[in-house]
């Protein structure tokens, strides 16, 4: 609370000459040079002089700024400390005190609400205790003083009573009431307006904190009436939308009255004060009479379809305005008109058993000749309402789908049907184009690999049934990447184009052309084949010369004949024999021969084998058992440097089954992706790597050991808890394990690795790119990770010839590896060119089997024993930089 212009009148009449003396006194006990009294001005940080000791000259009422600080201080402690004059804004009569300090001391009132501050002004920047003591003393005679007079004030009583009246007014007729006080610009309100807005009774308002339960529009409208209370004393009457406590709006009935005190010039406004009303339901009700006609019309035109409501004859009595979007019809040219002049005479016939479908009394359905039949026939339904899609006729006489839903209501004992219209024209469109996106190809417009697993499916079985074969077979375009290198993405597009024709054309009738990517087809013929292998061998045969004759002959580009070449995987099997997932299996077989590329064939045709698949199956089921029962081991590649030393190596997994023998990685590392079998192998072999790096610190032999995470397992969220808890347990220094990871789990699962990685190369592990360059680069890991090392794919390696060629993109990658600080390493090297070539290039490290071969744990523990004994000293592993 503060004083407003009614107190401040009342105080400086009746207490004026007994708060001077208390000044005056505190002025001699504290050593002070200046005491004053001040009330909190309505402006933030700036105070009103309400009186000053009798030494002192400072006019009533000047307004002295305060520090920006103030107000804390003010809250936080009765007695400020010394403050420096500077900071405030003293009248010119106290400019000889600019030098001094000013002490700030609360003045509250009996609610403990601050109402005004003692500024006592000293000569020194600290006060004695003793000082300090009558400073508070003072403090607390004039707080004393005002309460009992504020006690006395005439206004409270009023102010109660007008409470009293404005909580009876609202218990009586749900309207609150509520005051502003001007100076303070604090809000009172009546219990009843606390609840209008959902708030708790007595919780404290601010002004901006009532004027926020308003809708903006409303809050500039109350604003601009306060101000014309506060400029010409008018009182004021508005309608004003708020947000309740549930968030629901609402509407209130505002009044305002201006209580002014006299004035030379003009009575100036001290309170305004007023009613609210909840008028929500009476201006509900209002409106909704008022504008009853449009408010229907509205919502009628804004259902999205065409709404006719109709007699029992079947004429139009309403129609909205969407009967012109829908039927080119003006609303108004319907009126009148019978329903029948929408609707294609050869619907009579459904809606006659559409109507007895719905009818609750089959026995009073009878037949439907016309609309007007149907409509009596729908009268059965009792509410229900009937929805068709029926063939409907637009003014201009042409036809569309349309979804019609029928209802029947009684009004006056008269019967009256709604027709709601709904055009799908554009629906079904949209409806095509989706299925069109989901089961074609985008290029060809062939149906895709998902409509192939539709139609395989139900070919399955009906083989089955009939115990029929069945027939299918992949093409597998091999040098297209050749011409898209060549070329470019459009003319790939084109060649595609060419060869999905040619395949429609030469495959028609019983056989339906797929695409599964631009530069594989599949083929389906979609009967059971009855006459067995003879005639699942006769169409190899055709096959096969539809495909060099027909769709693989030379395609012309840019006036030159080019050949495309193709690996063709047939696959036919017996009905009883068949399976979704074997037949799936037997057709994406990698072919088990060399590449067509250089040779002059255009196509070659495979076989599916089934013992392939039983192979696949027998691998899968065995891999579940294969660290149980300790099929799988490890074996060790060494790695060199520079000089020839053995500077690591690398663990690969070995697989000897019991019944196949020894399973390459190649073949049981993919299988095992495909579940989560790959992250109990993958602990397997960290264990057993940390095991062996274990048993080499123990003998004096420090190494270090690279392993291939795959991207199935880093992505597990207990990857690096895992790991640290297998390096724990064998005591082994992070740094001696590298961890190799392929460019595609960087690139296509990055946002999931990536925090891992920064998280495990902290703890000192090592990170590695393997197979770098083979797959879709983005250098920005490079630079974003913290990778250590790039292997070279051994591919590259592969293509260094005796006379240098195709050895540039080696020689790049090291370029590479050195702007980023990294450590290059060359593997496959086959031959003393292709070594010295990596070491020219910069590689620091080398590995393949013209250097070692992959070997047993003992051996490559005794070849490393070896040359730490033919050395000297312990076989240092190279450490990360």
């Amino acid at each position: 609370m503060q004083f407003n212009d009614g107190m401040f009148a009342y105080v400086r009449n009746s207490t004026h000459s007994d708060l001077i003396e208390h000044l005056n006194e505190g002025r001699v006990n504290s050593g002070a040079s200046c005491v004053i009294f001040v009330s909190q001005h309505h402006k933030e940080n700036k105070v009103s002089v309400v009186c000053c000791d009798s030494k002192n000259t400072v006019s009533e009422e000047t307004v002295i700024s305060l520090p920006k600080h103030a107000h804390v201080l003010l809250s936080l402690t009765t007695l400020s400390a010394p403050i420096s004059a500077n900071e405030f804004s003293l009248p010119a009569t106290l400019g000889d005190y600019s030098a001094h300090y000013v002490v700030m001391g609360a003045v509250c009132d009996i609610h403990g609400n601050r109402i005004g501050a003692l500024l006592l002004i000293h000569p020194n920047l600290s006060l004695t205790n003793e000082q300090q003591s009558f400073a508070d003393i003072t403090r607390q005679k004039i707080e004393l003083r005002l309460q009992y007079q504020l006690l006395q004030h005439p206004f409270t009583d009023k102010l109660q009573e007008k409470v009293a009246l404005l909580n009876e007014i609202g218990r009586i007729s749900h309207t609150g009431g509520w005051e502003f006080d001007v100076a303070q610009r604090e809000i009172t309100w009546t219990h009843e307006t606390y609840c209008l807005f959902g708030m708790t009774p007595g919780r404290q308002v601010t002004l901006d904190r009532a004027l926020g339960n308003f809708t903006e529009k409303s809050r500039k409208h109350i604003r601009a009436a306060i101000l014309e209370v506060l400029r010409k004393g008018n009182a004021f009457t508005l309608e004003a939308e708020f947000i309740n406590g549930e968030g629901h709006k609402r509407w209130l009935k505002m009044t305002g009255k201006a209580q002014c005190i006299a004035s030379k010039k003009r009575p100036k406004v001290y309170r305004i004060f007023g009613s609210a009303q909840d008028i929500t339901e009476t201006k509900r009700l209002s409106d909704t009479q008022h504008n009853y006609t449009q408010y229907l019309s509205t919502i009628l035109n804004n259902l999205g379809h065409a709404l006719l409501t109709l007699d029992e004859e079947g004429t139009v009595i309403t129609a909205n305005n969407l009967v012109r979007q829908v039927f080119g019809y003006d609303p108004d040219e319907m009126i009148g008109q019978e329903i029948f002049i929408l609707m294609d005479k050869n619907e009579s016939g459904q809606l006659s058993s559409y109507a007895k479908g719905y009818s609750q009394q089959q026995s009073a359905a009878k037949e439907i000749k016309d609309v007007r039949d149907f409509l009596a026939q729908s009268s059965c339904m009792k509410g229900e309402s009937m929805a068709k899609a029926l063939v409907m006729k637009r003014k201009n006489g042409g036809n569309f789908c349309a979804d019609v839903i029928f209802s029947t209501f009684f009004l006056d004992n008269q019967r009256r049907t709604v027709a709601l219209c709904r055009d799908m024209t554009e629906q079904n469109f949209q409806l095509e184009q989706l299925k069109d996106a989901a089961y074609l190809d985008r290029v060809t417009k062939l149906p895709n690999l998902h409509a192939f697993d539709t139609t395989l499916k139900r070919t399955i079985r009906e083989c089955k049934a009939t115990l029929g074969y069945l027939f299918c077979l992949r093409i597998n375009i091999v040098n297209l990447d050749q011409y898209r290198q060549a070329f470019g993405g459009a003319t790939t597009d084109y060649i595609t184009r060419i060869i999905a024709a040619r395949l429609e054309r030469s495959f028609s009738g019983t056989y339906r052309v797929y695409s599964e990517s631009r530069d594989s087809y599949l083929v389906m013929y979609e009967a059971p084949l009855q006459d067995g292998e003879n005639g699942a061998s006769a169409l190899i045969n055709e096959v096969e010369w539809k495909l060099v004759n027909d769709v693989f002959g030379h395609i012309t580009l840019h006036n030159s004949p080019h050949y495309l070449q193709a690996n063709v995987n047939t696959c036919w099997l017996e009905g009883k024999n068949l399976c979704f997932e074997k037949v799936k299996h037997m057709i994406f077989q990698t072919p088990p021969e060399g590449s067509l590329q250089n040779t002059h064939e255009r196509v070659r045709l495979y076989q599916g084998s089934t013992a392939r698949y039983e192979r696949y199956q027998s691998i899968k089921q065995s891999l579940l058992r294969s660290v149980e029962n300790k099929e799988l081991f490890i074996v060790l590649q060494p790695q060199y440097g520079d000089a020839g030393n053995i500077i690591g190596a690398e663990a690969l997994l070995r697989w000897q089954h019991p019944q196949l023998g020894l399973i390459s990685p190649g073949e049981f590392i993919p299988i095992a992706e495909e579940s989560d079998i790959i992250v109990e192998i993958g602990q397997w072999v960290m264990n057993e790597t940390c095991k062996l790096l274990c048993d080499c610190q123990e003998v004096g032999i420090q190494t270090r050991l690279a392993i291939n995470v795959s991207a199935k397992h880093i992505a597990r969220a207990d990857f690096s808890e895992s790991l640290l808890s297998i390096v724990d347990r064998w005591k082994v220094p992070p740094g001696s394990i590298t961890l190799e990871l392929t460019e595609g789990t960087l690139i296509h699962s990055f946002g999931l690795v990536r925090k891992r990685i920064r998280e495990l190369a902290l703890k000192g592990f090592v990170f590695s790119i393997d197979d770098f360059g083979r797959g879709n680069s983005n250098l920005s890991y490079l630079k974003e990770l913290p990778i250590k090392e790039l292997k070279v794919d051994r591919h590259f390696i592969d293509e260094v010839n005796l006379d240098g060629s195709k050895s540039l993109l080696i020689n790049s990658i090291c370029d590479m590896a050195k702007i980023f600080d990294l450590r290059a390493v060359a593997e496959g090297i086959e031959n003393t060119h292709q070594l010295r070539y990596a070491k020219d290039c910069g590689c620091t490290g080398f590995q393949g089997y013209f250097l070692d071969k992959p070997m047993r744990v003992h051996v490559w523990r005794e070849k490393l024993l070896s040359e730490k004994a033919h050395t000297g000293d312990t076989a240092s592993a190279e450490r990360p930089h």
